[in-house]
């Protein structure tokens, strides 16, 4: 038979207290001051999002091959727009303070967008649907998010990151006219009901290849194309 002894109550109180104190989640609440902390190592990212000094939730992530070879300050305001947007759910719609142990930031997060260099810009404009203020703080007091960024989750297979990292590789000094004269894709096509099928990812990602691609053509001053209306004698007849 089984024998509870002193042992067995000792680890069972011993349960019960870990499970009912610091440093257990606390539950979010919209009435009070919400802080994130947010630091990057040099391979990872790290975010905690905290109200009266206790954690309500934690994430973290891997560093991409192509964002370890970013600089410092690109890292950390990374890690920033990662945090803000991984807890979008608490940070939207309500004024949100940012800590930092990245000094500088605290500085270009005031001035003028265009006085940042461009990939900070593109961070930023990420930034602007928050209502957001980046306080300077040591990184000896912040913990919490040091150590989430150094003892981060292996997600650098992640197949979403993955379809925006290939989208942000993309060329933007490819011709225009590829992408207003580009065929449609099959996923477009009638089919019969037995040849239906699900679309393919390459299917899907095509449309907002196009459109990245058109975007960045006219942010690089392309000239402008003259108008393609459509005559009289092309237009196809009404359904």
């Amino acid at each position: 038979p089984f024998d509870w002894d002193k042992s067995h109550d000792a680890a069972f109180t011993q349960i019960k207290k870990l499970i009912t104190e610091p440093p257990v989640l606390k539950y979010y609440e919209s009435t009070k001051p919400l802080i994130i902390q947010c630091d990057a190592s040099d391979h990872g990212l790290g975010g905690a999002l905290i109200q009266e000094g206790k954690p309500v939730a934690v994430a973290s992530r891997a560093l991409t091959h192509a964002e370890i070879q970013y600089a410092q300050i690109e890292k950390e305001l990374l890690a920033i727009v990662y945090g803000t947007e991984r807890f979008h759910q608490y940070t939207y719609g309500r004024p949100v303070t940012v800590e930092s142990d990245h000094k500088p930031l605290e500085v270009i997060h005031q001035k003028p967008l265009s006085a940042a260099p461009r990939r900070l810009q593109k961070m930023m404009m990420r930034l602007h649907q928050y209502d957001l203020t980046i306080v300077y703080k040591k990184g000896s007091e912040m913990l919490l998010a040091d150590t989430l960024s150094r003892h981060h989750l292996d997600n650098s297979t992640d197949e979403a990151r993955s379809v925006n990292s290939d989208l942000d590789q993309m060329d933007s000094s490819e011709d225009i006219n590829e992408i207003l004269n580009c065929e449609p894709t099959t996923m477009h096509t009638p089919r019969s009901h037995n040849e239906r099928s699900r679309p393919t990812a390459s299917q899907i990602i095509h449309p907002v290849r196009m459109a990245r691609k058109l975007q960045r053509s006219i942010s690089n001053n392309h000239p402008v194309l003259p108008s393609t209306r459509r005559t009289n004698n092309t237009r196809g007849p009404r359904v």
